[in-house]
């Protein structure tokens, strides 16, 4: 167990990190972030911040010297860099998690080999075998970057065949990996936490809204019929056991069918897309659970027992995007309303800027 006064080091500097880092401080542990950046998000909460690239072998192994624990906040980090300094203390999650859930192909032929479903899916090395692999699919299909893929980037939709010829000038040169559509009922998420331990816990599922491949809305309790949600949470453990994982891991998923039909839960509910760290369809466990999942997160890398995951609270969670931040003040002030805003300078569009959580008592 890492003692408290124990220093974390948090790769990436977003607003993820900035709740990871603000969950620590509350559990006795400060942060040092590691971020390219002058100025990340995450520094609002931490105590440091070394900036340099993610390949900086020098500056991460002062980083690394300088901690007590590394984790991580978003998984498009390179990982050969990181095998530099995973022996100066424990990185964790462990890079074998980094390792599979960045790289697309990777991933799919994890979960496959577990036996869990995916969606249908193949790789394709350029645009000259890419219609071949095309006729096993229905369009539309998805064609995605192998790796630095998150909130829509990275891939391209194919809703005829004459869309082919565009993917390498929206992608760049293969390869790639080609999806499937699936007509879902739902998209929901699992969030699970293993501990150093092998202990293993899971929040209730999220039902999780995406516009522009982005999510827009989280909302828990999910009410899926609960074979669907038991399948679900299942799933999420074997792959967290599989990956000998520590910390929280989000699972993705899309469900085919009726969300108050239990049957056949394993051939109905699809992976998607695994995240070896908190999510953004998470942030509602802050204010709806007894332990939210940035606590989770920090109980377990650092080798204390898990926590009561337990929701109190109905709540949903609608994300704040470029321009739409500015308008914060019209959610703030009300009962059961609680705004979160990341402090980052730029606002773009499609950026996430904030969120807005709205909490209720529990309906059962």
């Amino acid at each position: 167990m890492l003692p408290a006064g124990g220093t974390i080091g948090i790769l990436g500097g977003g607003q993820l990190g900035w709740m990871l880092s603000l969950a620590a401080k509350d559990l006795g542990y400060p942060c040092h972030i590691f971020a390219p950046e002058e100025n990340p998000s995450a520094m609002q909460t931490a105590v440091r911040h070394t900036r340099a690239e993610f390949d900086d072998i020098n500056a991460l192994k002062t980083f690394a010297e300088s901690v007590d624990i590394i984790t991580y906040e978003f998984e498009n980090i390179p990982v050969e860099p990181l095998r530099a300094i995973e022996n100066i203390h424990p990185i964790r999650p462990p890079l074998k998690s980094l390792e599979v859930c960045q790289h697309r192909l990777k991933e799919k032929n994890f979960v496959k080999n577990l036996g869990i479903s995916t969606t249908s899916f193949a790789k394709a090395i350029s645009v000259d075998n890419l219609p071949p692999t095309l006729t096993n699919l229905e369009l539309p299909a998805f064609v995605k970057t192998l790796r630095m893929g998150y909130d829509g980037k990275g891939q391209f939709v194919i809703r005829r065949r004459e869309d082919v010829p565009q993917i390498p000038e929206k992608l760049g040169e293969g390869p790639w990996i080609v999806e499937a559509g699936v007509d879902f009922s739902q998209e929901f998420a699992v969030v699970t936490a293993r501990g150093r331990d092998g202990n293993t816990t899971c929040f209730d599922t999220i039902a999780t809204y995406h516009e522009g491949g982005i999510l827009r809305k989280a909302e828990s309790p999910s009410r899926l019929h609960p074979d669907l949600e038991n399948y679900a949470q299942k799933a999420s453990i074997a792959i967290a056991e599989a990956l000998e994982h520590v910390g929280v891991l989000t699972v993705e998923f899309f469900l085919l069918g009726d969300i108050n039909d239990g049957a056949n839960a394993s051939k109905r509910i699809l992976v998607n897309e695994i995240a070896p760290r908190v999510h953004n369809s998470g942030h509602l466990t802050r204010e709806s659970c007894v332990t939210s999942q940035f606590e989770q997160h920090i109980r377990a890398i650092c080798g204390l027992d898990l926590g009561n995951t337990t929701h109190t609270k109905d709540a949903k969670m609608e994300n704040l995007l470029g321009e739409e931040v500015n308008d914060w003040k019209a959610h703030a002030g009300e009962p059961g309303v609680y705004v979160t805003l990341y402090g980052k300078g730029e606002t773009r569009p499609g950026r996430k800027m904030g969120h807005v959580v709205y909490v209720s008592p529990l309906n059962h």
